[in-house]
């Protein structure tokens, strides 16, 4: 914990040139919280917390804190952040079909994708976490719902009906242009985080690049060499076969 510490108090010397203050009324919610990050292989565990404190305030520890709006859990997975956007795409696509139903279908898409679909952050989401079968399962009723379609239609021509992809499609291509920008990047820090990041599967970005390999049947030599052409492979697997 001397590392901890070390942070603390360069925030409070920062603080203290600036003339910056920090809440410290006994009734106010504290925004700065602890949390021990640990996977579920980990042997560690701290049963008697240390206190940290910043400018004279003790830290609460917890086991899941929200930063930048994402949901940081001490497990080191996504499901509850995944979840939490799960619960808002079904929120906002609600709205859209409540609100914008008077609309020609045409338009009611591009609001569903406009509003609904940012998913901001989740270029670093584990595609291995379950939840995210879970928001597609969200994005197949809201399309059933804007197309007025039966609850039974088939999942498989929702995205050509659509004229879209699944949310985890969606992802994956962006994903894939994270890593291309950080690969191009000017900064050379940034290229060589990636560079090691990618070689991998211990690393988010090396297990999201080898899940892609698997899910759609590519390399990741063709992914590293033409990142263009990979991404159409991935937008037409979402397209049902032709009789």
């Amino acid at each position: 914990m001397k590392s901890a510490h070390i942070m603390l108090d360069i925030c409070e010397a920062y603080a203290l040139e600036f003339d910056l203050n920090f809440t410290n009324n006994p009734g106010s919610k504290i925004k700065s919280k602890c949390i021990l990050f640990k996977n579920k292989a980990s042997t560690l565990h701290m049963n008697v917390k240390p206190i940290l404190r910043l400018a004279g305030i003790e830290l609460p520890w917890t086991v899941k804190a929200s930063h930048l709006g994402h949901l940081l859990c001490n497990d080191m997975t996504d499901n509850e952040d995944v979840w939490q956007r799960r619960n808002k795409f079904i929120s906002r696509a609600n709205n859209v079909v409540s609100n914008f139903s008077g609309l020609n279908y045409k338009l009611k898409l591009l609001a569903l994708q406009t509003y609904c679909t940012s998913f901001y952050g989740s270029t670093l989401w584990n595609f291995g976490c379950s939840a995210i079968t879970g928001l597609d399962t969200a994005w197949n009723i809201a399309i059933r719902k804007l197309l007025h379609l039966p609850y039974n239609a088939h999942t498989r021509f929702l995205p050509a009906m659509s004229n879209s992809t699944h949310p985890s499609v969606q992802c994956h291509n962006r994903f894939l242009k994270f890593v291309k920008l950080c690969t191009e990047s000017n900064n050379s820090i940034v290229r060589s985080i990636i560079k090691n990041a990618k070689t991998s599967v211990l690393t988010s970005i090396g297990f999201n690049l080898q899940f892609i390999c698997n899910r759609y049947n590519i390399s990741v030599t063709k992914i590293m060499d033409n990142f263009s052409q990979m991404r159409t492979t991935i937008l037409l697997s979402e397209q049902p076969c032709k009789h």
